[in-house]
């Protein structure tokens, strides 16, 4: 797709657009939501409105060539811990038991529950050092996690 990179070693794979760390997933979400391009565009604004658009034209026409796959599926645990949330979307996590997407350590009983006092105090996969300022970062690389 125009616009859209996949690396190992950005977001763990998952698809982000072209020079970000922005999950193509979370244009998903707030369309899903009702928020619109307008409501992304100013949530993420490393993404420019032609590289959101390109990406929603790209994926039309795939949609009307039958090529879309299906959103990735979560992976679980023995234990039933959804493994790949940063993967996913907010209706797919929601209410369930998850693994943190940043440090990969911490085990949410229900998500988003606590997620807020984690990223704040004690998440490792964090850059910030401010407790504000590591929440808002959370937020703005897993935005597409809550609803």
């Amino acid at each position: 797709m125009n616009g859209i990179t996949k690396s190992d070693d950005v977001m763990a794979g998952q698809a982000v657009f072209v020079g970000t760390r922005v999950p193509v997933l979370a244009l998903v979400e707030h369309l899903r939501s009702g928020d619109g391009l307008a409501g992304f565009l100013r949530e993420f604004p490393s993404v420019t409105k032609e590289a959101a658009v390109a990406v929603m034209i790209s994926a039309l026409e795939q949609v009307s060539e039958g090529a879309v796959s299906a959103l990735p599926k979560p992976r679980h645990d023995t234990n039933g811990i959804i493994l790949n949330a940063h993967e996913l979307t907010a209706a797919q996590v929601a209410n369930k038991a998850v693994r943190c997407p940043a440090c990969e350590k911490m085990n949410f009983k229900m998500w988003p529950e606590g997620w807020d006092a984690h990223a704040e105090h004690k998440c490792a996969g964090l850059a910030e050092v401010d407790g504000t300022a590591r929440k808002a970062e959370y937020k703005r690389r897993y935005g597409h996690l809550f609803r």
